[in-house]
């Protein structure tokens, strides 16, 4: 794969071809699936922001409570 890699590098510069640029978008959520500041416009990635370490822990214990009540 490095390879591969190196020699797609190597025509690139040979062509003098400027490397394109990658915005990433983020999308920011609570655990409880409020989005948190404005949602592009673009494709994005969805992440989920925990709190603290604490709010993780609880919400995992939750989530585990729910699925092991189930029939």
């Amino acid at each position: 794969m490095a390879h591969f890699f190196a020699s797609r590098l190597k025509k690139l510069e040979a062509r003098k071809v400027k490397p394109s640029v990658v915005r990433g978008s983020v999308v920011r959520f609570t655990p409880e699936g409020r989005v948190l500041g404005p949602v592009p416009p673009r494709p994005c990635m969805a992440v989920t922001t925990w709190p603290s370490d604490e709010a993780w822990s609880q919400a995992l214990r939750r989530q585990q409570a729910e699925l092991t009540q189930r029939p």
